[in-house]
């Protein structure tokens, strides 16, 4: 099953941004590669193909907008994941205490 995962708002391709707000740019989403990239920001591709074929991520309004990944792959979420396991020292403190299903 495809899914679509949501991230956050991109506002422009090209313009590196402070993703941490210490004053230096982080990250910087691009569709052509800049010919002089500054160093130490992450420059991520969202043109729709690469070389390595379909691209995953790109931004909703195609040059900005919220970052969006397809995604193909399954969550598995059993029953044991809606209760946490029971500590081993609460067991050991009460026996009759005994484990969550699945722990």
């Amino acid at each position: 099953m495809i899914r679509v995962w949501n991230g956050f708002y991109v506002p422009a391709l090209d313009v590196p941004m402070d993703m941490n707000s210490d004053g230096k740019a982080d990250v910087c989403f691009y569709k052509v590669m800049p010919a002089n990239p500054v160093a130490g920001v992450n420059y991520i591709n969202v043109a729709a193909t690469t070389s390595a074929g379909v691209n995953p991520q790109h931004l909703s309004n195609d040059t900005s907008g919220e970052l969006t990944w397809l995604t193909t792959t399954t969550r598995l979420f059993e029953d044991k994941n809606y209760l946490y396991p029971i500590p081993e020292n609460d067991r050991l403190i009460n026996p009759e205490l005994g484990q969550n299903p699945g722990w």
